[in-house]
Order: C-alpha cells, then sequence, then structure tokens
C-alpha cells in the first residue's frame, strides 16, 4: 500500500507540473476497489498532496465509496478531517444468502451498523443497490425498497446486474445451479422502482440515480455533461474534451512507469466528430435534461439533418421522446430502452 500510495502522490505531483493555471476543485471521487481499507495515515497524506496541488472550492463535493464491514466508526472522523462530505455506501442487497454468493464479505446488520453511525458524520450518503440479483424476488426488492427509502440517506444508484463473463457468478448461471431474472420482469420492477421513490422524495435525474432535491452527485454529472476531468491511480481515466486516457490496468507496470518519471497513462483515443456526438446523444439523453437541438444535428450534413429530423418526429409520435425546456428527453416510461433510441438516431 505505502509503494502505491507513493506513485499515486508522484503522479498527482506531475500533474501539478504541467498545468500552467492552477483552479479550484470542484468534485473529488475517490473510489475503486475498497478505498476505505486504506490506512488512515495513507489517506490523509493523499488528501495533503491533492490540495497542494489545487485547493477545494468552498462547494466541493468529496466522496469516497465504501463497503460495509469495512469500516471502523473512528474512521468516519478521519474521513471528516480529510475533507470528505459524501459517503458512498454499496449496499447492493440485505439478503446475506445473495451477498455471499456475490462475494461481498458483508451481512445486513454491517449495513445497519454503519448508517446508525455515519449519520452523525455525514449528512450526504449514497446507497448503491444491484436490480435483478439471483435468488431476490420482486416481492423482496419492493421490501428493500420499502426499507432504505427510511434511512439517513439522500442518494440511491439502482443498477442492472451485470454478468461478466469467466467469473464465477457466470459459471454458475451458465451450469443452472442459479437463475436470474426475466429482463421483461426487471424492466417492470425498475418502472415500479422510479414511481415508488419518487413518490418518497427521490427523484430520478438519470437513469441509474435518484436523489433527494439538491443532492444530485456533482461528480458523476461532470461524465454525463462531458466535462473535463483528471484521474489518478491504477486504470484511471482522463478525459480533456477531445481524447480520452486511461492508465495502467497493470500494477507492477503503473508502479514502474511512474518511478522511471511516466504519467502512467497506458492508452489514450482522440475522438472523432461521430464518436463526440455519440456520446453528446448517449450522456446527454441518460439524464432528465436531455440533449438540445443543436447538439443533435451539430457537424452533421444537410442530408443527414433532413434524416434526423425524420427520425425525431417518428419517435415524438409515438411518444418515445418528448420537448421539455428546448430539449429533447426520453419518455420516463422508455428510459429502459435508452441504447436502442441512440441508435435509432444515428444517421
Amino acid at each position: 500500500m505505502e509503494c502505491y500510495q507513493s506513485a499515486l502522490c508522484a503522479q498527482m505531483e506531475q500533474f501539478a507540473r504541467s498545468v500552467r493555471k492552477k483552479s479550484l476543485i470542484e468534485s473529488v471521487f475517490v473510489g475503486g476497489g475498497t478505498p476505505s481499507t486504506c490506512p488512515d495515515g495513507l489517506l490523509l497524506d493523499t488528501f495533503d498532496k491533492l490540495l497542494d496541488i489545487a485547493p477545494l472550492s468552498n462547494s466541493a463535493e468529496v466522496t469516497i465509496e465504501v463497503n460495509p464491514g469495512t469500516v471502523r466508526v473512528e474512521q468516519l472522523e478521519i474521513f471528516r478531517c480529510a475533507g470528505i462530505n459524501r459517503l458512498s455506501i454499496g449496499v447492493q442487497s440485505l439478503n446475506n444468502k445473495v451477498l455471499k454468493n456475490l462475494n461481498r464479505l458483508h451481512k445486513a446488520q454491517d449495513v445497519c451498523f454503519l448508517l446508525e453511525n455515519a449519520k452523525d458524520y455525514f449528512e450526504n450518503i449514497s446507497i448503491d443497490l444491484i436490480l435483478g440479483l439471483p435468488g431476490v424476488s420482486g416481492a423482496e426488492w419492493r421490501r428493500l425498497l420499502q426499507t432504505v427509502v427510511n434511512w439517513p440517506i439522500v442518494h440511491i444508484s439502482i443498477y442492472f446486474l451485470t454478468i461478466h463473463e469467466k467469473t464465477p457468478l457466470y459459471y454458475r448461471i451458465k451450469s443452472g445451479e442459479i437463475t436470474v431474472e426475466q429482463e421483461d420482469s426487471l424492466v417492470d420492477l425498475y418502472d415500479w422502482s422510479v414511481d415508488f421513490l419518487g413518490s418518497n422524495g427521490f427523484g430520478r435525474y438519470e437513469i441509474s440515480n435518484f436523489a433527494k432535491e439538491g443532492y444530485e452527485c456533482k461528480h458523476n454529472k461532470v461524465y454525463w455533461e462531458r466535462k473535463p476531468y483528471k484521474g489518478f491511480g491504477l486504470a484511471a481515466c482522463s478525459f480533456d474534451g477531445m481524447c480520452r486516457y486511461q492508465n495502467n490496468k497493470n500494477l507492477g507496470e503503473y508502479l514502474e512507469s511512474i518511478e522511471k518519471g511516466g504519467d502512467g497513462c497506458q492508452s489514450y483515443e482522440k475522438l472523432t466528430e461521430e464518436q463526440v456526438r455519440l456520446e453528446e446523444l448517449m450522456l446527454g439523453l441518460r439524464t432528465d435534461k436531455g440533449v438540445t437541438w443543436g447538439k443533435m444535428c451539430e457537424g452533421l450534413s444537410k442530408g443527414k439533418r433532413e434524416r434526423l429530423e425524420s427520425k425525431i418526429a417518428f419517435l415524438k409520435k409515438n411518444n418515445f421522446i418528448h420537448e421539455k425546456n428546448g430539449r429533447f428527453v426520453i419518455s420516463p416510461n422508455w428510459l429502459t430502452i435508452e441504447n436502442e433510441i441512440v441508435l435509432e438516431l444515428l444517421v
């Protein structure tokens, strides 16, 4: 851990030297893996180094991801001292058997313990849940949401289960040892969740994200709005407005790169005009703000613009999209097929 933290700080220092004009930091997200297992001293040193690069704005959002069962009560005070003001908790489920199948080390009681203590230190608490977990019925999912809306939280992220190839879960599903819900029933559950959370003060502002008013995640909105950001550490990604970068995913190679004075970057991609337009559509239509006509047709020839107008007319006529404050937005009932709608808008 000491070697990694040293490389992380060296990468931040190198970046600071390359920046001509320093600006205030608007958001920080400490995530990936389980950063709550980082020794207290190393975490504080890392934040000291970060603040050497640039100060935080008065309204900065500083998030750390934590898994229940990995956080000591005294750590919560240390997080606050470091400048962290937002906690993102990987709850996923309250079914202990399901958590074990996911190779999660925590149990439901660990979640309750963490929340009971965290509310004394943090006003801005978010939780992650996974919809479609094997072994979780529709009725159990509804009970879960009925429970969490009464917790001291202001933000909920709901992600559909993603099954990656060659993982233990993938093989257990493939062998028939465990089964997953059909897509149609999950869409129905998602639609119910949107309505239920909305009626309990958690408005949906992006496909997977729900927040009480004023607590939308500033950091994630940077991604959806395609604003520049800088990522430090293993496999971290960055974006400067034109190119996307990714740091080395191999720990040994990452450490070696930094030790030799490199920047840790393994790959980058300069986006084409078509890729930029696709991202504008894909990311913008995920949110409740949508996309302007100008962004949709930027760089298109007259012929392509006419085809796009025809496609938009079709989607509007069939209530897949609508206009809101001069922007095109996917209608609430069709957000689950956002990918298909984006593909329809490509010309």
